[in-house]
């Protein structure tokens, strides 16, 4: 069985998550969840068949937790090709790539002010919370698309 899910229903199953508050290694939206908690929670309402987890990291996790994780279950694509529903592998205080946030909007519109968003679990701020992309993209390693995403 092809396992397939729409940009839509990524992007609506993180924005169910918006005010969660962050939680170092949190899994649960009830408690709390940190950035692969955020995408953990997601890919279970979208059912995804697969897990994103991976556990036992540090406050400060290694810079290829994150990777090994996306990696597992999505394929990388060059930050150019990243839309609503993908996800960005991201620096965030510091030079190497600790973060993970899903972009949930491409919406352009200068003359009204709208830029793409993404959604993250920020620790700083103690919450998951919606962005704008260009505030990070200076931030952005590469992107990943989740497998089966139509």
């Amino acid at each position: 069985m092809t396992y397939q899910v729409t940009r839509a229903e990524v992007v609506e199953a993180a924005l169910s998550l918006q005010g969660v508050r962050f939680r170092h290694q949190g899994r649960d939206a009830a408690t709390g969840i940190d950035c692969v908690g955020l995408l953990v929670v997601v890919g279970d309402i979208i059912s995804y068949p697969q897990i994103f987890d991976v556990e036992a990291y540090r406050r400060v996790p290694s810079a290829s937790v994150i990777r090994e994780t996306l990696e597992k279950n999505c394929d990388e694509i060059p930050l150019s090709e990243v839309r609503q529903g993908d996800i960005y592998l991201m620096r965030i205080g510091g030079r190497k790539p600790r973060h993970a946030a899903i972009r949930i909007s491409d919406e352009i519109d200068v003359q009204q002010g709208k830029e793409p968003l993404l959604i993250h679990a920020n620790g700083a701020k103690g919450n998951v919370l919606i962005e704008p992309v260009s505030y990070w993209e200076k931030g952005f390693v590469t992107g990943f698309r989740i497998r089966g995403l139509v």
